[in-house]
């Protein structure tokens, strides 16, 4: 049995996190010996994915008598490690992660790859996942841009994953370098999306055949678009093209978020869930699914609204790849005019819209979850043959 390691972040509510748990949760486990340590204990998936996905902890190895001097001393030991991680990062990885293991796979591009390139385990073959488009998106623009060190890095893995074409060319076009690449799209858990999609909402938020819903789903972060969201919801309010918005998601633009549907008397038609982990069951209850991201990898959740056959308007253009060659929806350019331009019509253009929504039905039947896994154990098996 191989053994394989994820090293990730933190556990926080995201798309990256979800993949993660999907991915771990699907993969052979007679095959597969898998560990998964984050880097940040906590977060909001940390509690759910405890229970679902094979999760050590942090310093795990790293043990000393369990007095209160030694405790202390190990504290001060990882406090030190911890704030030098960039400048001792093999020290790191023996100490934090410690074991040896097959394959090393670091899930995202921050943090977590530098420390797997320099792990100790010279013979293990070494993956980075990198689920962002460098070309737009500006975190991870700053962050490779503070060293010289952490572009290098990338020189020391067998195999970089990209979560979308348009990613991988975006960091081909940025950085040169000399590592094999592959698109592989994350797994979703399809059988577990359509089971939860069928709770029952009990018209909480009002939903009714007169009227079109749309539904976002995410983090409330400036990156993700859902100020300007609102904001076009209310001008197509004004030309009288009545429709509902349900945004599920936590995080700190939820405040300006409020300030925009207080100011514009939206509290009938806008409807800030918050936090959901089911948030298939207002996907299922919507007419369409909007993605006003600037940036994006290719959204996850764009994956599993197109597996329910919920049609897409996405700001961004990877959300494309997803559609093959159906007519699952509409991709907008990025600016608000177009986004806006495109919601009006699948909200207006009735025979426009049912044709997407008969595409994202049939398009649907592609995102099985187990097509998906066996491409990517079929690319773990190959690099172990190397």
């Amino acid at each position: 049995m191989k053994k394989i390691l994820f090293l990730h972040n933190s556990m926080q509510c995201g798309g990256v996190e979800k993949a993660l748990i999907d991915l771990v949760s699907s993969l052979d486990k007679e095959k597969y010996d898998i560990s998964v340590i984050v880097m940040s204990e906590g977060g909001s998936f940390y509690s759910e994915a405890k229970h679902k996905i094979p999760m050590k902890s942090i310093f795990s190895n790293f043990k000393l008598p369990k007095n209160r001097a030694c405790q202390k001393i190990r504290s001060v030991i990882i406090n030190f490690i911890e704030k030098n991680r960039y400048k001792y990062p093999r020290t790191y990885y023996q100490y934090a992660i410690g074991g040896k293991y097959d394959i090393e796979i670091a899930f995202s591009s921050f943090d977590s790859h530098i420390i797997i390139a320099n792990s100790v385990n010279k013979k293990s073959k070494k993956i980075v996942w990198i689920h962002g488009n460098i070309a737009t998106d500006e975190d991870m623009q700053r962050y490779f841009a503070t060293s010289e060190v952490l572009v290098k890095c990338l020189d020391s893995f067998d195999k970089m994953v990209f979560v979308a074409e348009t990613a991988k060319e975006g960091f081909e076009k940025t950085f040169k370098i000399n590592v094999s690449s592959v698109v592989m799209r994350n797994v979703i858990n399809t059988d577990d999306i359509l089971e939860k999609s069928k709770v029952d909402l009990e018209n909480t938020y009002h939903l009714s055949s007169d009227m079109k819903t749309i539904c976002a789903v995410g983090r409330l972060s400036p990156e993700k678009g859902y100020e300007r969201l609102v904001l076009i919801h209310a001008s197509l309010l004004k030309k009288d093209i009545k429709h509902r918005l349900i945004i599920v998601g936590e995080g700190k633009c939820r405040e300006n978020i409020e300030k925009i549907i207080n100011e514009r008397h939206l509290q009938d038609t806008v409807f800030l869930v918050g936090y959901d982990s089911n948030p298939y069951k207002y996907m299922r209850n919507s007419d369409f699914f909007v993605c006003s991201s600037y940036t994006e990898g290719l959204p996850i959740v764009c994956q599993e609204a197109l597996a329910l056959g919920i049609p897409i308007v996405s700001s961004f253009p990877s959300v494309g790849e997803l559609f093959g060659d159906e007519p699952c929806g509409i991709i907008s350019d990025v600016d608000d005019d177009s986004l806006m331009a495109a919601i009006e019509k699948m909200l207006t253009d009735e025979e426009f819209y049912n044709s997407c929504k008969k595409a994202a039905e049939r398009r649907s039947k592609y995102f099985d979850t187990r097509v998906a896994v066996r491409e990517i154990e079929k690319m773990f098996d190959e690099l172990l043959e190397e």
